[in-house]
């Protein structure tokens, strides 16, 4: 239970820095994305490649190797259901996914 609680913890500290909540947010919505295809002028690619290793590290999402890049996706259920019940939408292309999977 406390190794849970600590997995928890960790989980959802990372989620609460609106910073690191944003790059979970852009991949939620791009699967498959790359820290340069998240970046933008608030965050900084090295910011959201940091993002990305620690939620890794945390169990949230994975990333594949493709060629030289990595591309990630959000693989925590938890954490989807959570964005989703907080409003987050997929990208058409996303959406289009689930339901070929269901």
């Amino acid at each position: 239970m406390t190794e849970d609680l600590e997995r928890w913890a960790d989980a959802l500290a990372l989620l609460a820095n609106p910073q690191r909540l944003k790059v979970v947010l852009a991949l939620h919505g791009h699967p498959g994305a790359r820290a340069s295809d998240i970046a933008d002028a608030e965050v900084t690619r090295n910011y959201v490649s940091r993002t990305l290793a620690a939620c890794e590290r945390a169990g949230l999402v994975e990333g594949d190797w493709d060629g030289q890049a990595r591309r990630y996706r959000l693989t925590h259920e938890g954490v989807h259901r959570v964005l989703h019940e907080l409003g987050a939408e997929h990208t058409e292309r996303h959406a289009e996914d689930d339901h070929a999977e269901a």
